[in-house]
């Protein structure tokens, strides 16, 4: 008989201890997915991910980000970053990695639940630079102007290939312009040059060379 109640008891604290991991893990709040390289589609192991996150301090909403956690991809692109209840009206994910794109991705809270797991896909993209000389071989008068923009696959981060409109005027431009561009696409540079009363367009579709420099002379 003895034996049948510590039996029992064995038995009670078992479903006890696993009943509390269970409450304890469903008390927890887990976001996680999958880092992909845009242009070739396939994982990427060793991103840097960074949760944020907008919370309240003394009753009062942050307008701030704070950094909830941080860690790396797996091999096959995995990432997951598991955290006790808070109240947050925003989240969000910065990957980083060398040779790639910040990329940043705002979470609505409301999609996170408790005891759930967030999973979603993220893209990253690799980058290339576009090194372009511009100079005027051929003055004609101090109006000269040449005029270039990037109207396809600019990117308007820091060192970014923007697509906002650049000019440079007089007789003696020679200068050099590098930025930093999405690789593995497609690229469309515009730029026009006014002399005297002439006025040319000219266009370029230039392929982009993921973790490439790809040259350029805007020469006129």
């Amino acid at each position: 008989m003895k034996n049948y109640k510590f039996l029992g008891l064995i038995i009670l604290i078992c479903l006890q201890v696993v009943f509390y991991s269970c409450k304890k893990k469903n008390d927890k709040f887990t976001i996680s997915g999958t880092v992909i390289n845009s242009q070739l589609n396939q994982p990427i192991g060793n991103v840097k991910a960074v949760l944020y996150a907008k919370t309240v301090t003394s009753g009062t909403w942050n307008t701030q980000y704070s950094t909830i956690s941080s860690t790396y991809t797996q091999g096959d692109g995995s990432f997951s970053f598991e955290f006790e209840g808070i109240r947050v009206s925003d989240f969000k994910i910065r990957f980083t990695k060398e040779g790639y794109f910040t990329d940043e991705y705002i979470i609505n809270p409301e999609l996170v639940q408790k005891g759930e797991n967030y999973n979603q896909t993220y893209y990253v993209h690799q980058e290339g630079w576009l090194k372009l000389f511009i100079k005027n071989f051929y003055p004609n008068t101090a109006n000269d102007l040449m005029s270039f923009k990037l109207v396809k696959g600019a990117s308007n981060c820091q060192d970014g290939c923007a697509d906002t409109l650049k000019s440079y005027s007089g007789p003696s431009v020679d200068t050099l312009h590098i930025c930093k561009i999405w690789g593995s696409q497609w690229a469309i540079l515009q730029w026009t040059v006014a002399s005297g009363s002439s006025y040319v367009q000219h266009s370029d579709s230039i392929w982009i060379s993921p973790s490439d420099t790809i040259v350029r002379n805007l020469y006129y």
